[in-house]
């Protein structure tokens, strides 16, 4: 089961990161964008993560995570006491990936990937570059 607190070392531990305020709670972002915050009045934890990958998670974790709408976007609420470190650390990757520049994710990933610590799980934070082939086609 995990804490705010796990969440607070795994969003600390990326590139980058910093905590701030957001009316009263604490939030963590890069170059002042939000990845992940609580809100203080309700203790509502909120991860910003791509809205293609939130359709997938809440139609697969019901019961974990919920689209939550904040300002003009959607985010995911999720029910940390529903998840494991590991897991965790996937979903705030992701959410720190949507705001980080693609060559520090890109570049953060691959020294995971040198050091044999990327979990086969995350491959989809880490596009392949396009390359050209023989035929002129650009492919992944």
């Amino acid at each position: 089961m995990a804490t705010f607190n796990d969440l607070r070392k795994i969003a600390l531990s990326l590139p980058f990161s910093y905590e701030d305020l957001h009316f009263g709670g604490p939030s963590f972002r890069v170059n002042k964008r939000k990845f992940a915050l609580r809100w203080r009045e309700t203790g509502q934890t909120i991860l910003k993560l791509p809205k293609d990958r939130l359709e997938s998670y809440v139609a697969s974790r019901l019961d974990r995570i919920q689209p939550i709408r904040v300002g003009t976007a959607f985010w995911a609420d999720i029910a940390l006491d529903r998840f494991d470190r590991r897991d965790l650390k996937t979903l705030v990757t992701e959410a720190w990936s949507t705001v980080v520049s693609k060559t520090v994710a890109r570049e953060y990933l691959s020294a995971l990937e040198r050091d044999g610590r990327l979990p086969d799980d995350w491959r989809f934070l880490y596009p392949a570059p396009a390359t050209q082939s023989p035929s002129g086609w650009v492919r992944r």
